[in-house]
């Protein structure tokens, strides 16, 4: 995988490189690698119906982890008694 960042001089300049990972590595909620993997697929075999339309071809996805921080104090409500269950 390689990363490009556009430069002041509206240049695209290589910042990084990473080895591609293998996909049993990652691990994501049920469904949601095959429903990625399906979409690039058609998305890969759409090039043709794109150029027809003048759209440029790209695609991009944006995968968010959540990162749970335990606070090192109690909270005046919980979200528990703030829903009323």
């Amino acid at each position: 995988m390689s990363i490009y960042a556009s430069s002041p001089d509206n240049q695209w300049r290589l910042t990084a490189s990473h080895p591609k990972r293998l996909l049993n590595s990652i691990i994501l909620d049920s469904g949601v690698k095959e429903d990625l993997l399906h979409d690039a697929r058609d998305f890969l075999d759409s090039k043709k119906w794109y150029s027809e339309r003048g759209i440029p071809f790209r695609r991009g996805y944006l995968l968010v982890s959540y990162v749970c921080i335990y606070a090192h104090f109690k909270p005046l409500i919980s979200l528990h008694n703030f829903l009323g269950q």
